[in-house]
């Protein structure tokens, strides 16, 4: 796990692969938008290089409109679900029903604009 993504893991649970995180979400809304972009998209590259999507066969379809993500940067993960950006904020705007921190957090990722020359640096 990245030192970026580290620092945001409640203590005490168990840490496996990026699904199964338990991550402060009050930390992470307050970061700079530079910074949530960059621990974001390092979240994404997890579904990557921990559990092999884009190769091996594992190939991610947008449970909206059901084409191919094809890369990191194009990917929103929702509660499971597999997204491009305009497809998840679309469905986040239909089906979100958060309040407080998960709110901010969620509408924060469907302000995100990555891309795969984002730096993670």
């Amino acid at each position: 796990m990245s030192d970026m993504i580290e620092k945001f893991v409640i203590e005490g649970h168990i840490i496996s692969p990026p699904v199964h995180r338990t991550l402060d979400f009050e930390a992470i809304v307050a970061l700079s938008d530079a910074d949530f972009a960059k621990l974001y998209l390092e979240l994404m590259n997890g579904y990557r290089d921990k559990d092999g999507w884009w190769k091996e066969g594992k190939i991610p379809y947008c449970h909206e409109c059901h084409l191919v993500i094809p890369e990191p940067a194009q990917l929103r993960r929702y509660y499971g679900s597999v997204m491009h950006p305009d497809c998840f904020k679309r469905f986040y705007e239909r089906n979100g029903d958060e309040t407080g921190v998960m709110r901010q957090y969620w509408e924060r990722v469907a302000r995100l604009v990555l891309d795969s020359n984002s730096s993670l640096s």
